[in-house]
């Protein structure tokens, strides 16, 4: 069936209103969000009996249903309306409070029917082998509804991608359920398909593993980062704002070559020269400074990362070689970064980070959603609307002789942070096919970004191609290899010359406003802070004198005297100091340093909330560990809110504080004033 055939049936599927079938139903919803797997569905739908693999045998019993294989004569159930009771009942006890759950293989689809009637079960994830035996189950029962609300998702196993399982993950609370992750498989007739299943636990760990990772694992670099951002806040606002850069230059040229500093960077400096004049060149920080020891002029330098070393990448003074580049660089980027790039055409970008979405500046973000400088470069090839995106020196692996970068790389050939062992180190598949090669598990969660990026945007506008033409290293899924050799000849014979149009600052008046609308935001979140702090710090004194009193009684043998009441109060209200951490200040100002904090106790309070509590004393025992725990979460967490609110008046102080604030409105106002032209008063006549 073809795509256009496929539009074609659910159309006809749409006109039918209310007469369509429950598998019907079940396709409409399903191709909402996989229609790869509606069209399958759909062929399955249109084979005959003698065709099919399976075939259903019903009892007596509404729930005696089984499908049977009629080659090899096995069973999915030895027997249906047993084995669905045994099965619901042994797993709710156990599963009961999971939020979220995975399952392979969806037998007869009466089990998944049952489960879903557990309003605590918000999302439910189902992976099927073998498309019969889905379209089987879907025909049998309506799961439309939850399909379409996203709570239940239905994936036939060689469908589904690290993308779709990555957006799973991505939904609301569902990655601080990571600690209970377990792909369950609840029938012995799966067992057969032990590697498949196997192959997809490994695909969702990696998922979860990038989406976990992305939250990070200490709170130090987010603090680093706001630091950063604050202090730059009004060098920013002097900066060429990353919305006159796409205004001015989207759409102009076809090209664009992203320049990494992998080992195979050398080869490609000399074509990178011959196509230079006809090509948009974005190179990353690391490549800048090869670039110009090669005298190939980028268009654009990228730099994301927050810390001091980057700077050296900026060390040589600006001089004619820099003029017209325009360095992207993130707003959370190093006080000394800042200093050496002095003297250079600078955007100073917000990135779609919590704390710089406070600022809700469009004029000055927002770039930079990937952890990289070459995730940066492929974010500006799509906003400034380039049709080929070429990546070279992207190798993501170790080269055969163990080298990690490019020739003439700043900090050498091999890395010591890349010379690793064990745990570390992974494998990726080779470019060009054939194999693997050695990497390290950061390059790979870098190359699953590229892969995610690709995959969502530019893969779904057919107007525009990614190119991999690094010829080394892994592959990059959505891309197009090519020799980049084959690449510059085209475009040189083409002979169409770039353009990059001047980009202007905002108004000096823009500007003004821009600076004034950052200090509202940032007042407002410090007064926020100040308040949670206080309020975290009463709550803790009053759990901290009741969970002590408490302990005393369990030690003495009195378990019985514990006022589970004032506990139960206590709870109810963390609970409403949790419900006010949704507020715009919370997720804005504090959400990028606490979420690290937050979801590791998440992870630990998860295993809590989703552990059975049937008789009263279980359900005591869950509520005095509940909030014990929370002692020590309020008493951290309260730590953090100090720790930024000091510093966030402390690297604000220099543009914040009324004195300095009138500063920079003079500075500006004088700005202003001189950009007007004076006009000649007409001279006054004699009498």
């Amino acid at each position: 069936m073809t795509d256009k055939e496929l539009d074609k049936k659910i159309a006809e599927i749409v006109k039918k209103g209310d007469k369509v079938s429950i598998f019907e139903r079940n396709v409409l919803a399903i191709a909402i969000y996989s229609a790869p797997l509606a069209k399958r569905l759909l062929e399955a739908d249109a084979l005959s009996a003698k065709e099919r693999k399976f075939e259903i045998c019903k009892g007596k019993d509404p729930i005696d249903i089984n499908l049977v294989n009629k080659k090899t004569l096995s069973c999915v159930y030895e027997s249906p309306a047993r084995e669905i009771e045994e099965h619901v009942a042994s797993f709710e006890k156990e599963h009961s409070r999971y939020m979220t759950l995975f399952f392979y293989g969806i037998g007869n689809g009466i089990f998944l029917k049952s489960i879903l009637g557990n309003p605590t079960h918000k999302y439910i994830v189902v992976l099927e082998p073998e498309i019969e035996i889905l379209h089987a189950a879907l025909s049998l029962l309506d799961f439309s509804d939850d399909l379409r609300a996203s709570r239940l998702s239905i994936f036939q196993t060689d469908i589904a991608t690290h993308t779709h399982y990555y957006t799973i993950f991505s939904f609301p609370g569902v990655k601080e359920t990571a600690m209970l992750y377990n792909l369950n498989i609840y029938n012995k007739f799966y067992d057969a398909y032990m590697d498949d299943a196997c192959k997809a636990n490994e695909d969702i760990m990696t998922a979860l593993i990038q989406i976990v990772n992305e939250v990070g694992n200490s709170p130090k670099d987010a603090y680093d980062g706001i630091a950063n951002t604050v202090q730059n806040t009004p060098t920013m606002i002097e900066s060429y704002p990353i919305s006159n850069v796409a205004k001015a230059r989207a759409g102009k040229n076809e090209i664009a070559i992203i320049v990494a500093t992998g080992p195979s960077l050398a080869k490609q400096l000399p074509l990178l020269k011959k196509i230079a004049p006809f090509a948009t060149i974005i190179s990353v920080d690391a490549s800048y400074p090869i670039l110009k020891k090669h005298g190939i002029k980028p268009d654009y330098v990228t730099s994301i990362e927050r810390v001091a070393p980057t700077a050296k990448f900026f060390d040589s003074p600006a001089s004619e070689f820099d003029e017209n580049i325009m360095f992207i660089v993130a707003s959370l980027t190093h006080p000394k970064t800042v200093s050496n790039l002095k003297g250079r055409k600078v955007c100073y970008a917000l990135r779609p980070l919590d704390f710089e979405k406070g600022y809700q500046d469009i004029n000055y973000g927002y770039v930079g959603s990937g952890t990289s400088a070459a995730h940066l470069a492929l974010d500006m090839a799509y906003i400034l609307e380039h049709k080929k995106i070429v990546f070279i020196g992207q190798d993501l692996a170790f080269a055969d002789d163990g080298k990690t970068h490019a020739a003439g790389h700043i900090y050498g050939e091999k890395e010591d942070n890349f010379n690793l062992q064990g745990e570390y180190i992974d494998v990726a598949p080779k470019y060009g096919g054939g194999g693997e090669v050695k990497t390290t598990k950061v390059w790979n969660l870098f190359r699953n970004f590229f892969e995610t990026f690709i995959r969502s945007r530019i893969n779904k506008d057919p107007s525009i191609t990614a190119y991999n033409c690094t010829e080394g290293g892994a592959r990059i899924a959505g891309t197009v290899e090519k020799p980049f050799a084959e690449l510059v000849d085209e475009t040189v014979k083409k002979g169409v010359l770039k353009v990059e149009p001047n980009v202007e600052r905002l108004s000096a008046t823009k500007r003004l406003k821009s600076l004034r609308n950052a200090r509202k935001y940032l007042k407002s979140v410090i007064k926020f802070g100040d308040e949670l702090e206080a309020k975290l710090k009463k709550e803790f004194l009053k759990l901290a004198k009741e969970i002590e009193k408490d302990k005393a009684l369990v030690k003495d043998g009195k378990k019985a005297e514990i006022n589970y009441k004032k506990l139960q109060k206590i709870a109810n209200e963390i609970d409403q100091i949790k419900d006010g951490l949704n507020n715009r200040e919370f997720l804005y100002g504090y959400h990028t340093i606490c979420s690290i904090f937050l979801f590791q106790q998440d992870l630990e309070l998860a295993k809590v909330s989703a552990r059975p509590s049937d008789t009263p004393e279980e359900k005591k025992d869950k509520l005095f560990e509940w909030v014990s725990l929370h002692g020590m979460w309020l008493f951290n967490f309260a730590g953090l809110i100090d720790a930024q609110v000091n510093m966030l008046k402390d690297k604000s102080a220099k543009w914040l504080s009324p004195s300095e604030a009138a500063k920079y409105d003079d500075a500006f106002a004088i700005a202003k004033i001189g950009a007007k032209k004076p006009t000649a008063k007409p001279a006054k006549k004699s009498k």
